[in-house]
């Protein structure tokens, strides 16, 4: 690293005012007699988080990792580690952040992989996860920061090439680079309110960390390609080895898993919401048959939409299959009866079928609707534009008609 800051920052801050398509919370507190952390996940569902458990093998630690897709137009990319403890009691998560200008003035060699995943594989303290840092140009660290905690207390915000450590007894890390919070971000409701909630605390609770993850977690805020919401939040004893997890910001249920209990049973990976849902949840009800054109010319867009409803009254996505090939992928999320609606180009001439499928939450899926069928044709040649053209102009129709007897 270029240097190391020690900083303390008594601001107030606010979710970003730049390109950050997701927003978190995390934060630390430590006594005598016990290490805490908490954090929550503001993400798109689209994410589809998964739980995975790897035992101790070899030079590796026992660890449960929660990884997340990246959020639209990134979804394809695959899984990343978003965050996570292992059986040394080193916790961490990560948290987007505006741009920051790679750089590399030591030609240090560069890490093109998880480093999140890394770290909490083969590191036990804060320190080891610095030294880490220290050794490598990690490129992608542009625009996240790393958050890590050990069960001594010791706690770091590493953003780029400048790592901010814990003073006192907790610190507070949300979406703004606490060395430069003039690139946006700042300031920000939930650093501010965790951190007031965390001033003068000398003890502290499981329970009191909940309460904290609740009044800063978010509610559906509506963007483009996404909803962002609270998925999960967790919050780790590091000296107990415990992680609880909550689902969707439904702080009144919750899932405790204990280390090294859990490593008994091997190689595990979980989609996390189905470590939420139970044997009277259903699938979401058969949607109705889409609407919308049913027949067209290509390369023109058209719009389509169908309801879908679940008894449970659980949240909907939307899967829409064109007919041709291609699909919508899940779209959403919808309240159960609310209209869903999606466009599609199609880029060559034929009949085809469209059919509609949902899912909720929990990934319970839905039969197929009834299929729509769409016809579309070629691009009518000029000559047919110019008779439509005199069809609806009759004057200028009978002139064309008497031109014609000439």
């Amino acid at each position: 690293m270029k240097k190391r800051l020690i900083i303390i920052l008594s601001v107030t801050v606010f979710f970003i005012n730049c390109n950050i398509v997701t927003a978190c919370t995390g934060f630390t507190a430590s006594n005598e007699n016990q290490v805490l952390v908490g954090n929550n996940e503001d993400l798109s569902m689209l994410a589809e988080p998964k739980l995975i458990i790897n035992p101790p093998s070899g030079n590796s630690y026992g660890r449960m990792v929660i990884y997340c897709r990246w959020p639209y137009p990134f979804q394809n990319q695959g899984y990343s580690a978003f965050g996570g403890m292992n059986d040394q009691g080193l916790f961490f998560d990560i948290f987007s952040t505006p741009n920051l200008e790679p750089t590399n003035p030591y030609d240090k060699p560069t890490f093109n992989n998880d480093i999140f995943a890394y770290c909490i594989k083969t590191c036990a303290t804060v320190d080891e996860v610095v030294e880490v840092f220290e050794r490598y140009y990690i490129p992608y660290m542009d625009d996240i920061q790393g958050f890590f905690v050990d069960k001594t207390g010791n706690s770091v915000i590493i953003e780029g090439d400048d790592v901010i450590y814990k003073i006192g007894s907790y610190q507070v890390v949300t979406n703004f680079l606490q060395t430069r919070p003039e690139l946006g971000g700042y300031p920000c409701w939930r650093y501010d309110l965790a951190t007031s909630m965390l001033e003068g605390l000398t003890d502290f609770s499981v329970e009191d960390f909940r309460d904290i993850c609740e009044v800063t977690h978010m509610d559906r805020i509506n963007l483009p390609a996404f909803i962002l919401d609270t998925i999960y939040s967790n919050i780790c004893d590091l000296k107990q080895g415990i992680m609880y997890i909550y689902f969707f910001h439904n702080y009144q249920q919750v899932v405790e898993i204990r280390l090294p209990e859990i490593f008994e049973q091997g190689y595990q990976s979980y989609s996390l919401a189905s470590l939420f849902t139970n044997n009277s949840n259903h699938s979401p009800n058969k949607p109705e048959t889409v609407t919308g054109a049913v027949s067209g010319r290509i390369n023109n867009e058209y719009i389509y939409s169908t309801i879908g409803t679940d008894d449970d009254d659980d949240l909907l996505f939307y899967f829409f299959d064109w007919g041709d090939g291609t699909n919508s992928g899940w779209i959403g999320y919808y309240d159960s009866g609310e209209k869903c609606t999606a466009s599609h180009v199609w880029l060559e001439e034929g009949n085809f079928e469209i059919k509609v499928k949902t899912k909720d939450l929990f990934g319970n899926e839905s039969e197929w609707s009834d299929p729509l069928s769409v016809a579309m044709p070629k691009n009518r040649e000029i000559k047919n534009t110019f008779f439509d053209f005199l069809e609806n102009h009759p004057i200028l129709y009978q002139i064309f008609k008497r031109f014609l007897k000439f």
